[in-house]
């Protein structure tokens, strides 16, 4: 996953002990991520509340890894970045709950949900006491999120009509089926019929390489030279 791939390339002139660290507390952190999102996507499904102790444990030990190579600009940086992540998954969980149209604008700005992804980036600058680039973090994480919420989105198409996901694919499609009509009387077959005919999964797809393209501009800016690979090989899976 890049939120591993990442501070692996990007820290390759950082001390193998210092990475390993990094890594390890990124890998404890993605852990926490994961139970908390299970918890609050599907509450009846792989969401168990009571693992959210274990949750503690792992963010409490990843924090204890971080510790080891932050220093002060690690810790702002980062903590803006924490919040980012919070504020903007609560404002998507928002938005799926809700009969409105999903606005485009709100898909973009949503897609800093995955602004954890910068702690690892941050750590690396820390440990090799080199700050220059940490303004285009954001960019880079946030262009990948994009590209990545892109293809989730035409990838889970049929499991999110199933389970009533209301995501940005499905407004639109919705959005056109219905033609000024209620959402709520888009039966699934007319769903699926309107996604056929329609232009959606292209857009998002053509949306998806080209937001990969903004996250390749911004790695070679921060020296990430393994990404080019990694970026052509996605594309041409897109």
């Amino acid at each position: 996953a890049p939120l591993m791939r990442l501070p692996i390339w990007f820290g390759r002139d950082v001390p193998a002990e210092a990475l390993d660290d990094i890594l390890e507390a990124t890998a404890l952190a993605y852990a926490y991520v994961r139970i908390q999102d299970n918890v609050i996507d599907e509450p009846e499904g792989r969401g168990h509340p009571p693992l959210l102790l274990l949750g503690n444990a792992l963010l409490w030990d990843s924090m204890s890894g971080f510790r080891k190579r932050g220093d002060d600009a690690f810790w702002a940086r980062s903590r803006r970045a924490w919040l980012d992540f919070s504020e903007f998954t609560e404002l998507e969980r928002r938005q799926l709950q809700t009969d409105e149209r999903y606005a485009h604008a709100d898909f973009v700005t949503h897609a800093r949900k995955c602004a954890l992804a910068e702690v690892p980036l941050y750590a690396v600058m820390s440990a090799r006491g080199d700050w220059s680039g940490a303004d285009v973090v954001p960019s880079l994480v946030h262009a990948l999120a994009r590209s990545y919420g892109c293809v989730n989105d035409v990838m889970g198409h049929a499991r999110d009509l199933e389970s009533g996901a209301r995501t940005f694919l499905w407004s639109e499609v919705r959005a056109s089926a219905t033609r000024g009509r209620a959402a709520a009387t888009a039966p699934p077959e007319l769903l699926r019929a309107e996604l056929l005919a329609g232009s959606t999964m292209d857009a998002l797809l053509a949306e998806a390489v080209a937001t990969l393209g903004d996250a390749r501009a911004a790695a070679a800016e921060l020296g990430i030279a393994p990404f080019e690979r990694f970026a052509d090989q996605r594309a041409a899976r897109i």
